[in-house]
């Protein structure tokens, strides 16, 4: 601290006076908040009246200027102060304009020689994003090394009692939130420890305090618990033990609740600086670690931080996205603030996960990755999107299970999210491990695909796929290539089959021709939505499936129109199926009451099959079919 006095005039000591007095860097010990980097104050005395005014910069964030007087006679005096700037509270997010903080204080000498100080304070703070104003009030007064102050801001009241003669013993502290009932309800807690003046110990009851942290976090952090804070106020600072026990806090989007939080913090109001040690959050499943984390405020102690470095390991965590997801994953992580610049890198291993969404749906995949900019819903500090970035690598350590109407299979996760929240970059795989994509009839197995992820195309990652399997004797066969936005589907069957014959028996098991009027509504042009779409596309395709199918589900009705010369008419088959491996058909002309076909087909292993039948002319007959592979 520097002191710089000026005379500016003096006619006759004792009676006229005139000159400024200024002091750098004031830094009180017991009064962290009236660090600042200017105090001046300009006067002018005349026989035993003085004034003047006072101007105070608080490292170039908070300015206060205003007016003071002083009588010899009576002892008394009166200050008022105004901020003659606009004076952030919140960056980006909370202001207090010019003039919109207002200080009255009235001085007078105590009976102990010193003074006493009565002041009332009034404050309107802007919130820029909803562009509403909140008004605090209060008074503060100081008597013989008692300070005491009250006041209100919103539905929030607070009442202080302590003694600064010999450091700090709080006498009463709490802060109070109006109830539904119109009620103060006790939220926030403070009292010395008997015996030593600088031990304190706050208490704060959670639910009543949630809005104010969620707004602080940028999420909606509801529950309950018990918060503790017990520690010692020191010369510049303070150093205590956060605890919570047996909490029920609830961490949005994850189903995950916050148990128990422990830890060691120090706080040095001269630079700012909050040092953290053994950090340790206890989940109902899983546990956040920290041995070691610096926090840096900036020069006014906004709630924004200019400095972070907080690593942190996760244990056998669990997180949700919504009904898309369900994981529990470990990992170590890095949150990072240098200047405006939030950084979060490490790696994130999953030890078991589920997702309900098909990995191949584009409008799932920009859920996924657009999730960074609503799991802050007010954004963690309020600054740009695009000052959070990533670079984090995300690795299956056992396969992950993929499940939806239509999908059944696991993958292989290796991916690495950068860039940030706004414009994320993935790049990386996913390899499809096993399962089918299950049509209405029967599945296709898939025996490979993959989703590659190149850099600058997040939502357009290149897609193989190759599914498989033996329907009614014909090995049919899909193959996927292209990109996201860009992709090609063939289907290939043996022994050939058109197109629409293919999704004749993918739909209901038979690939008569008669069924081309409807498969292309059904299949062919649907196959896309199957491949291609999220839940909600295939929970839709399913119902209308389930729907149009159900009567033909074991039995189905084919028409047919023949030309056959002499023997034309209509013909209609009923197919039954029994189960995977044994088939009936019977087929009849409306035409000719003789004219009946009856078959029944078992197949005894995948290359050998019985068929046993009876033709038009009601002839008996049976074969045998063998298949070699070469």
């Amino acid at each position: 601290m520097s002191l710089k006095t000026c005379i500016k005039e003096q006619k006759n000591f004792a009676d006229e006076l005139s000159g400024s007095c200024e002091i750098k860097n004031l830094n009180p010990a017991c009064f962290p908040l009236l660090i600042c980097d200017k105090l001046k104050i300009d006067f002018v005395k005349d026989n035993k009246t003085a004034k003047g005014t006072v101007f105070l910069d608080k490292k170039n964030m908070v300015k206060l200027a205003g007016n003071w007087s002083w009588n010899e006679d009576s002892g008394l005096g009166n200050i008022q102060l105004k901020n003659d700037s606009d004076t952030i509270l919140y960056k980006e997010r909370m202001v207090v304009n010019s003039g919109d903080l207002n200080l009255d204080a009235s001085i007078s000498k105590s009976k102990s020689n010193g003074f006493d100080i009565n002041s009332n304070y009034e404050i309107a703070i802007l919130d820029l994003k909803t562009e509403s104003k909140f008004k605090a009030s209060g008074q503060i007064s100081y008597s013989d090394h008692v300070l005491k102050s009250m006041g209100y801001f919103e539905s929030m009241q607070y009442v202080l009692d302590c003694n600064l003669k010999s450091g700090i013993f709080i006498k009463k502290f709490f802060v109070s939130n109006r109830s539904e009932s119109n009620e103060h309800v006790e939220c926030i807690n403070a009292k010395s420890i008997p015996g030593s003046s600088n031990r304190v110990v706050i208490s704060a009851q959670y639910q009543h305090i949630k809005n104010q942290i969620s707004k602080i976090l940028g999420m909606d952090l509801r529950g309950e618990g018990i918060l503790k804070l017990e520690g010692e106020f020191k010369r510049t600072g303070f150093e205590g033990n956060l605890i919570l026990r047996d909490g029920n806090i609830i961490i949005p989007k994850t189903y995950n609740i916050i148990k128990d939080i422990s830890g060691l913090i120090s706080i040095d109001f001269a630079s700012g600086k909050i040092v953290i040690n053994n950090f340790i959050i206890k989940l109902f499943k899983g546990s956040l670690e920290c041995q070691r984390a610096i926090i840096i405020m900036d020069e006014s102690f906004n709630i924004s931080p200019k400095f972070i470095h907080f690593p942190c390991l996760i244990r056998d965590c669990s997180f949700n996205l919504k009904d898309d997801i369900s994981a529990g994953f470990s990992g170590k992580l890095l949150l990072q603030k240098i200047a405006s610049d939030y950084n979060l890198k490490g790696y994130v291993i999953i030890d078991q996960a589920q997702i309900k969404n098909n990995l191949f749906s584009g409008e799932f995949r920009k859920k996924v990755l657009g999730s960074g900019s609503y799991t802050f819903e007010n954004n963690i500090t309020n600054d740009s999107y695009d000052n959070f970035k990533f670079n984090i690598s995300i690795i299956s350590k056992n396969p992950v299970r993929i499940k939806t109407p239509f999908f059944d299979t696991q993958a292989q996760i290796n991916l690495v999210v950068s860039k940030n929240s706004l414009n994320p970059e993935v790049t990386g795989s996913v390899e499809l491990i096993g399962g089918a994509i299950k049509f209405p009839y029967k599945h296709l197995n898939i025996m490979s695909g993959s989703l590659y992820f190149l850099q600058n195309q997040p939502y357009d990652p290149i897609i193989t796929l190759m599914a498989k399997n033996k329907v009614r004797g014909f090995v049919i066969t899909i193959h996927v290539t292209g990109s996201a936005q860009n992709q090609s589907i063939t289907f290939e069957s043996s022994p050939p089959l058109t197109e629409e014959q293919i999704g004749a028996l993918l739909l209901v098991g038979s690939e008569n021709a008669s069924m081309n009027i409807i498969v292309p509504a059904l299949i062919v042009q649907n196959i896309k939505n199957i491949i291609w779409g999220s839940t909600q596309t295939h929970n839709k395709i399913q119902k209308y499936f389930n729907s149009l199918l159900k009567p033909f589900k074991h039995i189905r009705f084919v028409p047919a129109f023949s030309d056959e010369t002499g023997r034309g008419g209509f013909k209609a088959s009923i197919e039954v199926d029994v189960n995977d491996r044994l088939h009936a058909s019977l087929q009849k002309n409306f035409s000719l009451s003789e004219d009946t076909k009856f078959e029944i087909d078992y197949l005894v292993t995948d290359e050998i099959s019985l068929r046993a039948m009876k033709d038009e002319r009601s002839d008996l007959g049976a074969e045998i079919e063998m298949r070699w592979k070469f």
